[in-house]
């Protein structure tokens, strides 16, 4: 990677991290009480943080811009942040950047800029064929593990999150409501959306090894 494409990548990275910090700051203000029971809000956390991570790692070691530290999080975290961009969009219709008559550009920032800055990240800067076809079963965890946990502070703790516009009741989204859906049907949605986010992130490994072979056969090309 040369030297202007290495600190694209640094001014990319930091620049999404410092985008994401600041609506991060902003809902957390909006919505202190119940801030860390959304998925959008601990996604995009989890990303900032390694965003901030590569960003120095790349500056201290020109390697790191094109080989971002610890891949196989980083994978992990595309999938998550993709799943935080398309629930929102398609579940939570739009994921709140226009509701209640306003424009929240916070909800814009980290509902799409970061989840689509995060992948172009990857797409534009990273050396590919990192990914393995045995790591998407495992992408899946983070977004499981936010499942229970909601489900021992809703149940188990008796925390309310009633006031966030995209709840419902006790829950903060409508799809994982209990008490309107039933425990059945909650589960079966569950489960169809890990089923359809391992096969999303089949299609990463896919469009990873694709981009890999690619580049080799350019790299073999050259004179």
């Amino acid at each position: 990677m040369g030297v202007s494409c290495r600190n694209a990548s640094i001014i990319f990275k930091l620049a999404l991290a410092v985008a994401g910090t600041i609506a991060l700051i902003a809902q957390c203000a909006e919505h202190p009480s119940s801030f860390w029971y959304f998925f959008t809000h601990i996604s995009n956390i989890a990303v900032v943080a390694y965003l901030y991570v590569a960003g120095v790692a790349a500056i201290r070691d020109p390697a790191h811009a094109s080989r971002p530290p610890a891949p196989r999080v980083e994978h992990a975290l595309i999938l998550a942040i993709t799943v935080t961009c398309l629930v929102a969009h398609f579940m939570l219709n739009g994921g709140g950047v226009f509701s209640d008559g306003a424009f929240h550009p916070q909800m814009l920032v980290m509902h799409y800029v970061v989840p689509v800055g995060m992948v172009a990240s990857w797409l534009l800067f990273d050396e590919k064929g990192s990914m393995d076809w045995k790591e998407p079963p495992s992408w899946a965890l983070f977004p499981l593990a936010y499942v229970a946990y909601i489900f021992v502070a809703v149940l188990g703790l008796g925390v309310t999150v009633g006031e966030s516009s995209l709840g419902s009741g006790r829950w903060p989204y409508p799809f994982l409501d209990v008490d309107a859906l039933g425990a059945l049907t909650v589960a079966l949605i569950i489960v169809a959306l890990l089923v359809f986010f391992v096969a999303f992130g089949y299609l990463y490994v896919a469009i990873d090894h694709a981009l890999a072979r690619c580049s080799r056969r350019v790299s073999g090309g050259r004179v």
